[in-house]
């Protein structure tokens, strides 16, 4: 068997894995519990960085964390330095809602994206994604370092012909050559993308899951800043009053 073949059963071992330390480190205690947890911690990194290679590439995965990592971390940075510098020119009299404004759309954001590669993914399972018989017309090895795993071809769907131009191969079943039909899946929400078997859509759900992530961070971002805000403008009303009662 191949690396690819056996990537599935070595993903359920580390996350396993990773969730047994995590219990032994949280029912134990000193130097023992912040050592477990951090392998635990370590190990569903390692894990998740794997497939995500495997899946995607290396230029791949670099484009995911800086797309869900850095780049929602220097804007809430940013953000969160104005909005705090313009609070405090105004003497804290001032709630700044542009920056919540910003923030929020790109809580939106990760968060719609989020919610349509879980709900494609989970399509699959519950039987709502579209069955069809995928006609290949080429396909392309690409190597899990560097490049994508493509695959072209052509599908009927309800009563319509549609095409698939180097669509990502996410599963790890042997790649169809030109020529052979398989039985495939096509997401219900655009993009619409290729559902091969259980392991592609599964990675599709870990893949909203991580999306979800910054959408959260971002959230809960917005909610901080206007409770800071709320505080300081509460502050500069309390001292307004007792310079009046002075």
């Amino acid at each position: 068997m191949t690396f690819e073949e056996q990537l599935p059963a070595l993903i359920v071992l580390g996350y396993a894995a990773a969730a047994g330390l995590g219990y032994l480190g949280a029912k134990l205690g000193g130097r023992a519990k912040t050592g477990l947890l951090t392998s635990a911690w370590l190990l569903a990194a390692a894990t998740t960085v794997t497939w995500l290679v495997v899946a995607v590439g290396v230029s791949g995965l670099i484009t995911i964390v800086s797309v869900l990592v850095f780049g929602p971390l220097a804007i809430t940075y940013l953000v969160v330095v104005l909005g705090r510098l313009r609070r405090r020119r105004a003497g804290g009299d001032i709630d700044a809602i542009w920056p919540r404004m910003l923030l929020g759309a790109g809580a939106l954001c990760f968060l719609l994206l989020a919610a349509n590669t879980m709900i494609n993914g989970l399509a699959y399972f519950i039987g709502l994604a579209y069955e069809v018989d995928l006609t290949v017309t080429s396909s392309y090895q690409g190597s899990s370092m560097a490049s994508r795993t493509t695959v072209s071809g052509e599908y009927l769907l309800h009563g319509q012909t549609h095409v698939l131009d180097h669509a990502q191969w996410l599963a790890f079943d042997t790649l169809p050559a030109a020529g052979e039909t398989i039985s495939a899946a096509i997401g219900p929400l655009w993009p619409n993308p290729l559902l091969v078997n259980a392991t592609n859509a599964g990675l599709l759900l870990a893949l909203g899951a991580v999306a979800a992530i910054p959408g959260v961070l971002l959230t809960m971002v917005i909610a901080r800043e206007r409770a800071d805000a709320r505080n300081q403008s509460a502050q500069a009303l309390v001292v307004e009053d007792g310079r009046h009662d002075g």
